[in-house]
């Protein structure tokens, strides 16, 4: 008895690329889980993204010289700590904090994203976190 090979479908003609988000809102926390795929290593460009407004009155400082509005974002990578920034909240319409990287995710292994923020005399206005996978080949 003969055997014949098995011939499977190229990943790139049989699978799109995967997008995962997730909008929290006003929330001051984003998660996002991406599950394994048992077959193939994939590449995410993670963004994640926190808008604020400005809710302060009078000066622009605390009497300690802190700035007397901010705002801050977190973002952890399966626990880890990724990235984190504080920055002064600008007086105005509206202010942000954007974060953008790319993760390697090898075959089997799930990803979770947690994005945290932190307010100081800022409305939270909206907490995005998107996951893109990138194809070499488009």
């Amino acid at each position: 008895m003969k055997t014949r090979p098995f011939i499977e479908k190229s990943d790139k003609q049989s699978v799109k690329p995967e997008r995962w988000s997730v909008d929290a809102g006003g929330s001051g926390v984003a998660q996002l889980e991406i599950p394994p795929d048992l077959r193939r290593d994939r590449t995410f460009e993670i963004s994640c993204s926190l808008a604020v407004a400005w809710r302060g009155s009078g000066s622009d400082e605390d009497e300690d010289k802190e700035p007397a509005a901010w705002h801050g974002l977190t973002l952890r990578v399966d626990g880890r700590q990724q990235w984190s920034r504080r920055v002064a909240t600008h007086p105005g319409p509206g202010d942000s904090l954007d974060y953008r990287f790319r993760h390697r995710l090898p075959a089997g292994e799930s990803l979770r994203l947690v994005a945290a923020s932190e307010v100081k005399r800022s409305v939270r206005l909206a907490l995005l976190l998107s996951a893109e996978e990138e194809r070499p080949d488009g």
